[in-house]
């Protein structure tokens, strides 16, 4: 995709960061995002069996389209990632929450595509099991912590795990 759509490929910056961008750069860089982000939408992924396209247009465009206008970004070590291999960043202002989370060896996962976007919780997430890396443990606190504040959920059965109960309740039936 870079080889075919960027015109200054060193200048291709780490996809999924949070940009914190001017607006008269903004102005600048909407009208190409767009433009990518759809053009790569229709791009199938190199050496997909099934013909698969790409769900990160959005982000190939936006970064694409940054590099060609000459735009770079400083980027800050303010997100950290919940996954059982990435190492935990403690400072981090975000946490950035893209795939999946499993624990290894054992049934627990959870994964917003199987939660989003036409449905609610109806309790909190269950905890992850010991072996959970630190960053999926931290997120699902939070993530539990916000559901309770916000929608004052109970807590989930005690011996639930997201593969086997799903916290849900489909509101477009």
């Amino acid at each position: 995709m870079i080889s075919k759509y960027c015109t200054n490929p060193d200048l291709v910056q780490p996809l999924g960061q949070p940009y914190i961008i001017h607006m008269s750069d903004l102005v600048k860089l909407a009208p190409l995002w767009v433009e990518l982000t759809y053009k790569l939408r229709l791009e199938r992924i190199e050496g997909a069996k099934d013909g698969k396209r790409t769900e990160y247009a959005d982000m190939w465009g936006y970064v694409i389209a940054a590099a060609n206008l000459g735009l770079t970004h400083t980027i800050l070590p303010l997100v950290t990632q919940p996954f059982r291999y990435i190492q935990f960043n403690p400072k981090a202002y975000l946490i950035h929450y893209t795939y999946g989370l499993t624990v290894p060896d054992t049934p627990w996962s959870f994964n917003k595509r199987d939660t989003f976007p036409n449905r609610f919780w109806t309790h909190l997430i269950p905890t992850p099991p010991d072996g959970a890396s630190t960053s999926v443990k931290v997120f699902i606190d939070v993530l539990n912590e916000a559901l309770e504040r916000l929608y004052h959920l109970p807590p989930a059965p005690p011996s639930a795990n997201t593969s086997t109960v799903r916290p849900l309740i489909n509101v477009y039936r």
